[in-house]
């Protein structure tokens, strides 16, 4: 079963990793010229988001026992919760912040499928 440093550092790593291959899309299929400054800082943006993201399920539905998965682990959530990520990413122009928000989305999806692949499973619904 994950626990807190497992989701947060499968969470930060998502983050990242979704960071950095839309950066390396964006160098080499727009070919944008992007500072070195800009790309540390969108990735370290990209790992805080990943961090938050990987904790609000457990945020939502505390871990106070074996049975606590409910609502905030649930598919639909989940799937609520890229589509708010999608729909504010595409409002913002901030790299920064666009990088924040697909860390958040990515993070909360690393928690999602960790908890999946126990057992117990994640809740469609509720």
């Amino acid at each position: 079963m994950a626990n807190f440093k497992t989701h947060s550092l499968a969470g930060v790593a998502t983050g990242l990793l979704t960071e950095l291959l839309h950066i390396l899309y964006q160098k080499n299929v727009e070919k944008r010229k992007l500072s070195s400054g800009e790309i540390t800082g969108r990735l370290l943006f990209a790992g805080a988001g990943g961090f938050v993201g990987s904790t609000l399920p457990d945020i939502i539905d505390p871990a106070i026992g074996p049975n606590h998965r409910n609502i905030g682990h649930g598919i639909v959530t989940g799937i609520a919760g890229i589509s708010t990520c999608t729909k504010l990413n595409k409002k913002t122009e901030n790299p920064y912040a666009k990088a924040f928000i697909k860390g958040t989305a990515t993070g909360t999806v690393s928690h999602l499928a960790l908890d999946a692949s126990t057992p117990k499973g994640i809740p469609t619904i509720i």
